[in-house]
Order: C-alpha cells, then structure tokens, then sequence
C-alpha cells in the first residue's frame, strides 16, 4: 500500500534511471514505483541497509540482553557506535558519499534512489554537508519521499548548488514545484525508503 502510495505521487514524474538497493524490500518498492517505465533500473550494492555485524538481524530486547552497553551507544551515541572493530554509522556515510559519485556521474537529468532509512539519511546529509552526528535526524517514513535538487554552479569548477525541496513527503503534504528558490534545476534526484522492519537496524 505505502509503495503505492508513493507511484501515485511520482506517477507524473519523468525519470531516466532508477538506481535501488540490491535487498528484496527495496527492489520491490523500485519495481512497484517504476512500474511501466522502460528505462533503465541499476541495483547498487552502495545502497544496502547499514552494515551492523554483530548486531545484524537482531531485534530490539535480543540487542539489549547480548550487548548491554554496545547497545546503549547504539541508542545514544550513534555516530561513535563502535561493533567488532567497526563504526557502523560512519561507515555508512563513507558508502554514501561513493553512492553519490556514480549517481550523479549517470547521464540522467532525474533520478530516482530507492533505497532504505538509514543510507537515505546518509545520502541527504552528505549532500547538504552534515556529519554522521546527524543520523536519525533525517528520518524517512515508510515510502516518504525526498527530492534534491542540484542545480550547476556559474564558476568554474565549483560544486554545484543543492537545495534539500522535499523532505519525507508523503500523500497528505504539499508538493514543490520543479524550482528552488528561483532558480531553474538542472538534474534531480528523488530518494524513496522501503518499508521498515522491526530489527534493530531500526531503533529510534
């Protein structure tokens, strides 16, 4: 139902590539929203959920009972969540930064991510400059969707200008037009999460 939700509001929307997760829900989620479009559809390992090793597939009480105070900086302190030698959140943002160079270095002028909560948020806070500090900051809800907008820069060899024009929206809030503060977008780029679970990839 959510996945429908969100083709109806992107029925009217032209894109010319979609670029999803690998994993069964989003590629699901992609092929709903896709629908009939011919154009191409790009699995992109990049965009796979958080990567939490130990604490994968765990739900919220088993994360609680088997790692005690990894958990509680899990809740608290994500950005510096450390598990089996790794930190999970900054390596996320690490991933959505190389997301980003082979997104942006397709042809398309928009384009649509499917993708999960976590690396969603990832990809919207690298865009406008935000630190790992800021993750479940960003939140998504089931199917909410997010466009960015890049727009080029009039210097040479300057990035270019990105404005964040919808964030989780959903069927009952207001849609933007194709324009960013007055400025005309070139390329755009809409991001989609799939539905949640209730593993502890998705604690709050």
């Amino acid at each position: 139902m959510e996945a429908q939700n969100a083709r109806q509001m992107l029925l009217k929307d032209t894109f010319d590539v979609c670029f999803h997760s690998p994993l069964a829900r989003s590629k699901r989620t992609a092929k709903i929203i896709w629908d009939t479009r011919k154009l191409e559809m790009i699995p992109e390992h990049d965009l796979r959920e958080i990567d939490l090793y130990s604490f994968q597939g765990l739900l919220k009480h088993e994360g609680k009972e088997r790692f005690g105070e990894a958990y509680r900086q899990w809740q608290k302190d994500a950005a510096n969540f450390t598990i089996d030698g790794h930190y999970p959140v900054r390596e996320l943002w690490a991933r959505a930064k190389n997301c980003w160079t082979k997104i942006l270095s397709h042809n398309g002028r928009s384009i649509l991510v499917v993708a999960h909560n976590a690396v969603n948020q990832a990809l919207v806070a690298t865009a406008i400059g935000l630190g790992p500090e800021y993750f479940r900051r960003l939140l998504q809800s089931n199917c909410g969707i997010t466009v960015l907008d890049f727009t080029p820069s009039s210097s040479f060899n300057c990035p270019p200008y990105i404005c964040l024009n919808r964030l989780n929206q959903i069927p009952n809030s207001p849609v933007t037009t194709g324009h960013s503060g007055g400025r005309k977008t070139k390329d755009r780029v809409v991001l989609v999460c799939h539905g949640t679970t209730a593993s502890i990839a998705e604690v709050r």
